[in-house]
């Protein structure tokens, strides 16, 4: 079964199909148009495995650059991702907290900002291609979320300031951590 959703905004028109690869994996595909009718960027937020591709053009409408991302990541105790800078950590630990560190002269030192599931079981930190952060316990239970599940394709950043960030497919941030600025 194929479900069409066609959103109209300004000079910009969204696609999305949702087709069912499985009974338990579905997928769901969204395509973004600039105001030339040319595809800028195409989602597959496909569970375990989204993609995110984009297109630049140059003034004659030749497309000159092509990037294509993965948009989920997972993060499982005791791993972190960190700021281009390496100055900043965003760490799952084992105790179950989500965790930004900032590095000293000779260790890590947390800035504040924690999920505070402290002992709640939780195991991973997975960035969904959903655009949702969820920490499951080890039997797929989630114990805290974002609550972003609806910004398919987002991105999820650690940023050279400490404040890490959910940002949508359009470049609008979503959620972030506050802890920039540090």
């Amino acid at each position: 079964m194929i479900f069409r959703t066609i959103i109209m905004a300004p000079a910009i028109c969204i696609m999305a199909y949702i087709m069912p690869i499985s009974p338990a994996i579905s997928s769901t595909i969204s395509y973004r148009y600039d105001s030339n009718g040319r595809l800028i960027s195409a989602c597959d937020a496909k569970p375990d495995y989204g993609q995110m591709t984009t297109y630049t053009y140059d003034r004659s409408d030749n497309r000159y650059r092509y990037s294509s991302t993965r948009t989920d990541q997972k993060l499982l105790s005791d791993q972190a991702i960190y700021s281009p800078n390496g100055n900043f950590q965003f760490r799952m630990q084992s105790d179950g907290n989500l965790v930004v560190y900032q590095k000293s002269e000779t260790d890590w030192v947390p800035l504040g900002w924690a999920t505070y599931t402290v002992g709640t079981g939780a195991t991973d930190a997975y960035f969904q291609s959903d655009g949702n952060l969820v920490l499951y316990t080890s039997t797929g239970q989630p114990v805290w979320s974002s609550d972003t599940y609806i910004y398919h394709c987002a991105v999820l950043a650690v940023k050279d300031d400490g404040n890490v960030t959910i940002t949508s497919p359009d470049g609008v941030i979503v959620w972030q951590t506050g802890t920039g600025g540090h």
